[in-house]
């Protein structure tokens, strides 16, 4: 099955136990990947940070905020959560950095294949970028500056949020408040891609005019897909 456009998106950063990142890798494409489709939560992509050994980032995306809470009820409440959550929370210290998020432009979708069951735990194809751009406010105005300053630099993006600013539904699992956002995701192949495409936007006219409205620096991950990914590069 294909997954839907997602019009809710969850960026989640986890912090693992140190040395225990490729256990919970290993755990989450074997037991967590079609079990929550199956109650309609679509992982979208999930990635090891290659300059930050002890985390995890993952995307997760739904149709709806309503669909978001019946979808992660039925999954943490299910027999599969339920078998594995020791497992899986044993190899954390933090899963509470979470962005809740809306698309800017047009709505994230993933290939609709993932390689096997087998592969879990294996390393995917490429190198993509994660910049969080925290904002002083004005979202909609910084990403049509941020929009402008892409084409200016001749940027192609995967996809680009805002900040989904509603009640959270699920409030089990908690996610940031109050803080205006913009993210965006890019291909960029390797670090040296990275670079160049960085110094290809802070060039651009539009770039300088939309970093007035950063409230910090932003900050950038470089994800590298796992092998059961949806989204790779």
């Amino acid at each position: 099955m294909s997954p839907p456009p997602f019009p809710v998106v969850e960026y989640r950063r986890y912090r693992t136990v140190p040395g225990r990142r490729e256990a919970l890798v290993e755990l989450f494409e074997r037991a967590f990947l079609e079990s929550q489709e199956a109650a309609g939560a679509w992982v979208i992509g999930q990635f090891r940070d290659i300059d930050r050994p002890d985390t995890f980032n993952w995307l997760r995306g739904f149709t709806s905020m309503e669909a978001r809470r019946e979808a992660s009820t039925a999954f943490y409440c299910g027999p599969v959560w339920q078998a594995h959550r020791e497992a899986a929370n044993a190899t954390m210290e933090d899963s509470d950095d979470v962005y809740l998020l809306q698309p800017w432009g047009h709505a994230l979708t993933a290939p609709g294949t993932r390689a096997a069951p087998e592969a879990a735990g294996g390393r995917g194809r490429g190198l993509l970028a994660a910049v969080t751009c925290p904002l002083s406010g004005d979202e909609a105005g910084f990403a049509a500056l941020f929009d402008r300053a892409a084409a200016e630099a001749r940027i192609e993006t995967l996809a680009r949020f805002v900040g989904l600013h509603e009640e959270n539904t699920f409030p089990r699992l908690p996610v940031r408040t109050g803080e205006p956002v913009f993210v965006w995701l890019a291909s960029v192949g390797d670090r040296d891609g990275w670079s160049r495409l960085n110094e290809a936007l802070k060039a651009a006219a539009a770039w300088r005019e939309a970093s007035a409205l950063l409230s910090a620096a932003p900050e950038v991950r470089l994800l590298e897909p796992t092998a059961r990914s949806r989204l790779q590069t």
